[in-house]
């Protein structure tokens, strides 16, 4: 295989997001084949709800 082009996907979640739903998603990406991704969740909140999942980057906002 050759080197795929490196692909970012951005998971912007705040709020009330359903947490099921985004799990859901970034898995989904993750198990695509042949693609270097790189999967960064971007979260706004009082407090952090995304769980910890290997080969995301979690980056946390303090938002009111």
């Amino acid at each position: 295989m050759q080197n795929a082009t490196k692909v970012s996907v951005v998971f912007p979640v705040y709020g009330q997001f359903d947490l099921a739903r985004a799990v859901l998603s970034t898995k989904s990406a993750l198990a695509q084949r042949d693609l270097n991704l790189e999967i960064i969740i971007s979260e706004q909140g009082e407090h952090p709800r995304f769980p910890n999942l290997e080969g995301i980057r979690h980056i946390f906002s303090y938002h009111k």
